[in-house]
């Protein structure tokens, strides 16, 4: 039997033993890396679970469970994915979290992402988000990404997001890109 199949034939209370086996490692680094693995899987079998048992872990941040349980979860529930990886993640890695919450929400429903990003505190961190936003939207809503480029705090993140959204949509429709940039000012 494979680990994803005996896993799978866990019932709550085994999977829960497991990850307070893996707690009882000595190493930091292999605990974290174990609980992502292990949760990553029961995520595969049942989200809700996966977050449940998430949230057994000891207080702190949990970059890599963060990334290996939202990450997937971006595919099918995006806010509550988002929800989950700000929660797990380390107070001091937040803009980085952000940036991934948006660089791949954009691909599956670009409106929310940014209404998403919207609720978020202006700031270094937002304008990274944004930035990745922007780039990644140019091709299904240049216009909308112009404007999220548009309005990043940082002057040289700003004028660099600027000019590849400019750029990606000027190879789409020269004049509307043209057009695009005149709005701006």
């Amino acid at each position: 039997m494979s680990d994803p199949e005996a896993i799978a034939a866990m019932d709550y209370a085994a999977r829960l033993r497991l990850l307070e086996e893996i707690g009882n490692l000595g190493n930091a680094s292999e605990r974290e890396k174990g609980w992502a693995a292990l949760l990553h899987l029961i995520a595969s079998l049942d989200p809700d679970q996966a977050i449940e048992l998430a949230h057994k872990l000891p207080p702190g941040g949990h970059p890599e469970v963060a990334k290996w349980v939202g990450m997937p979860l971006m595919l099918t529930q995006p806010a509550k994915a988002a929800a989950f990886m700000i929660e797990m993640s380390d107070p001091q890695d937040l803009g980085s979290t952000y940036t991934d919450i948006a660089g791949s929400w954009v691909d599956r429903d670009a409106k929310a992402a940014g209404e998403w990003l919207s609720t978020l505190p202006k700031g270094p961190d937002l304008d990274r988000a944004s930035r990745a936003y922007a780039i990644k939207a140019a091709k299904q809503d240049p216009a909308g990404a112009l404007e999220w480029a548009a309005s990043i705090g940082n002057e040289s993140l700003r004028a660099g997001s600027l000019l590849v959204v400019y750029q990606t949509w000027k190879k789409e429709d020269p004049a509307a890109a043209a057009a695009g940039l005149q709005t701006l000012g």
